[in-house]
């Protein structure tokens, strides 16, 4: 696995801005526009405050002006397989070069049993494509978040 030892340096996510309130922070990495967009609409409606990446660099943006501004992450949901950089690249990511403790999900059409152990080595829990809504909200449930 390719180990990243830096955020790319483009600023096309959403800025991750200081929450105000409660609200739980999920950073949701997707390539396919319409499976995020539902997921995203799903946990807002729930209550998170839901910053959306399109692949994994985005993610990394997210998690990178996250970390420089000081603010909070509860949760991150990421796609293995996307564009450039993979979800359990960004994962390894968190937990090597910034030391990130966040508990993830990882959703994948795509769960075989290696991909499976990489993604339990990183400390990430995994969910299979397709999923149902409330097999989603279960899983958020069982993870160690700060309202938990």
């Amino acid at each position: 696995m390719q180990t990243i030892t830096t955020a790319p340096r483009r600023a096309t996510a959403r800025p991750v801005t200081m929450l105000q309130t409660d609200q739980l922070r999920v950073v949701l990495a997707e390539d396919d526009s319409e499976m995020r967009r539902l997921v995203a609409q799903v946990l807002r409606r729930d209550g998170y405050d839901v910053v959306e990446a399109k692949n994994g660099s985005e993610l990394l943006e997210c998690l990178e002006t996250a970390m420089r501004v000081q603010d909070r992450i509860d949760l991150v949901i990421t796609d293995v397989r996307m564009p450039g950089l993979s979800g359990l690249q960004a994962i390894d990511w968190m937990n090597k070069v910034r030391a990130m403790h966040v508990p993830v999900l990882v959703v994948t059409a795509f769960a075989d049993r290696q991909v499976r152990e990489q993604a339990r080595r990183l400390g990430a829990d995994v969910l299979e494509k397709p999923f149902d809504l409330e097999e989603l909200r279960a899983r958020i449930r069982k993870l160690p978040l700060a309202s938990s």
